[in-house]
């Protein structure tokens, strides 16, 4: 076999692209999708880097623990070199039962001085910039789960007026629901019967929403947002992105 060295150059560092990383659930087929959608298509080079973390398709308390010594290995699977601006966690369960801050620690274990975010900040930030305090909340979780995402928020400052849920513990078939199903129930939590309320909230990054979100909004008159569709807004702001796909909803286009 005759093999010939030939040279090469190296690239030069593009000093404007923004580098995102995301920690995935091993169950969810969705967020990676949906927030790679979300990227800006005439901007500055944004890269996007997954790594997946195990956990149970059955959501309940002690899985959603079970993830806690996970993260920091997981968080490593994408290289320090790679340098990301931001490094996101894709679980709002976990997130609000190990809190933001131990997130954070543990993330910063692997990349440290990194700027971290996952769908609890993210959802105060995009509640806080659309003006919503008072909101529906829209979960596919059973009772316990829900309670400790109700109580959670409203320790955050927020009112979360009631909520309306698929109750449906199989990650599996949640990232399965349709966008007719989202919307009918954001439709009955938020809608226009209710002119108290502020908007509504879609917790779940498995639960499919960046679709519904817009028609939610047509339909309700008010603004709603969801777990992946505050993150990826989130993870573009804190990585110094500052123009985004404004057809995405109010959030994206305030």
């Amino acid at each position: 076999m005759l093999q010939t060295r030939i040279g090469y150059e190296l690239a030069q560092d593009d000093t404007e692209a923004r580098r995102l990383a995301l920690i995935v659930l091993r169950t969810d087929r969705t967020i990676e999708g949906e927030v790679r959608s979300s990227l800006p298509t005439s901007q500055q080079p944004v890269s996007l880097y997954h790594s997946r973390i195990f956990n149970d398709f059955e959501i309940s308390a002690a899985t959603l623990e079970a993830m806690s010594d996970l993260l920091q290995p997981t968080a490593a699977l994408i290289p320090a070199e790679f340098k990301p601006h931001v490094v996101a966690y894709g679980c709002t369960s976990a997130t609000m039962l190990l809190g933001e801050q131990r997130v954070a620690s543990i993330i910063r274990q692997a990349h440290p001085g990194v700027q971290v975010t996952e769908p609890v900040t993210a959802c105060i930030a995009a509640c806080r910039s659309l003006g919503m305090k008072k909101i529906k909340l829209v979960t596919p979780y059973e009772s316990t789960v829900n309670r400790k995402i109700v109580d959670g928020l409203r320790a955050r400052g927020l009112d979360v007026d009631s909520v309306v849920s698929f109750e449906e513990p199989d990650d599996l078939k949640v990232g399965a629901i349709s966008t007719n199903s989202v919307v009918e129930a954001a439709v009955h939590a938020g809608g226009g019967a209710k002119p108290d309320v502020d908007g509504v909230f879609i917790s779940c990054t498995t639960l499919p929403t960046f679709s519904a979100i817009p028609i939610i909004e047509r339909l309700t008159g008010k603004p709603a947002t969801s777990s992946n569709h505050a993150l990826a807004w989130h993870m573009q702001k804190l990585a110094g992105i500052k123009k985004f796909q404004s057809s995405l909803g109010r959030l994206y286009a305030d």
